[in-house]
């Protein structure tokens, strides 16, 4: 059968498997932005304990990935994860528990950034990027080797003086 055919050429299919979800990655996103040339993955999910191995197998398939870790203040993320709710309504999370998925994330992502170099890691707190927009931007941007363009100046001075609801503190309960 096909599966024992695959298993017994295991070494021989991996890099095959590896170049086509590459292939299928960069053509999702050429579909979706045809003259982007650098793009970005926001997902905290990726360093979930419980998808230990995740951050690796994405250096693996694209090793010349740049990995940016915005670390926000552990209260507010508790607080964001205590009122989230999934399609059903019910409660994504408890209360006691919503403090260990932030530490497993930050613990997870810290630990694999360490294993990278200062060309490739880039962690800051998320509280220090609102603090002084256009710093940390240039920063982000030296960081990615790329220019900041005219819009991407103008976004980060519209947030200087007016912040998107996102940014506000989360953790009044009520």
């Amino acid at each position: 059968n096909v599966d024992r055919a695959v298993l017994g050429r295991r070494a021989r299919f991996e890099p095959f498997a590896v170049r086509a979800v590459q292939d299928a990655i960069y053509d999702f996103y050429l579909s979706l932005a045809p003259n982007v040339m650098i793009w970005g993955d926001k997902n905290p999910h990726y360093a979930a304990p419980e998808d230990h191995g995740l951050l690796s197998g994405i250096l693996e398939m694209f090793p010349g990935a740049k990995f940016v870790h915005i670390i926000r203040d552990g209260r507010d993320v508790t607080a964001s994860l205590a009122k989230m709710r999934d399609p059903s309504g019910k409660r994504w999370t408890t209360d006691d528990r919503a403090p260990s998925i932030w530490t497993g994330h930050v613990r997870v992502g810290r630990e694999f950034g360490a294993t990278l170099g200062a060309n490739q890691y880039f962690e800051i707190r998320y509280e220090d990027l609102i603090e002084d927009d256009a710093d940390h931007a240039r920063r982000l941007f030296d960081f990615i080797e790329t220019t900041m363009d005219g819009a991407a100046r103008a976004f980060v001075e519209a947030q200087a003086e007016t912040r998107t609801p996102l940014s506000q503190p989360a953790r009044d309960l009520a």
